[in-house]
């Protein structure tokens, strides 16, 4: 997780440390719906994600995490330019397909 090492509150008035701000904060994860979490190997809170994914595993939730290596964060808007995003895009549309199909 990213350490901002005390950070005063932001302009908006939420303090850094928020679950709100970071889900991964959250004080429990339980009965939380599945989740599929993309990351990008060259991506600054590319361990945040990682670390989410794994807290929801621990609580119990369905949670798929995958990293998209040699990509940085912005590479899943790249379709056209970057054949991973494509491929992302694709896994997001098919999860998506299946938690409605499943309900």
């Amino acid at each position: 997780m990213w350490n901002m090492p005390s950070v005063p509150t932001l302009k908006h008035g939420v303090s850094p440390s928020a679950w709100e701000l970071s889900p991964l904060l959250a004080a429990s994860h339980a009965g939380l719906p599945p989740a599929l979490v993309i990351g990008a190997e060259c991506d600054a809170v590319r361990d945040d994600g990682e670390a989410y994914a794994a807290k929801l595993a621990d609580a119990g939730v369905s949670a798929t995490c995958v990293r998209y290596q040699g990509m940085l964060h912005t590479f899943y808007s790249m379709r056209g330019l970057v054949d991973a995003a494509a491929t992302a895009q694709y896994q997001v549309a098919n999860f998506l397909r299946a938690a409605v199909d499943n309900g």
